[in-house]
């Protein structure tokens, strides 16, 4: 479990992806909530 949790973790928090402008997937998530605010 602790390995899966590590990956899910850098996966999500730390790994930059080029389908997501080169964002971690939290980042991305985050713009998206900025865009709805405006």
């Amino acid at each position: 479990q602790e390995k899966l949790d590590n990956w899910r973790r850098e996966y999500n928090h730390e790994r930059t992806h080029s389908s997501l402008n080169d964002m971690t997937p939290a980042e991305f998530i985050r713009s998206l909530r900025k865009d709805e605010d405006l």
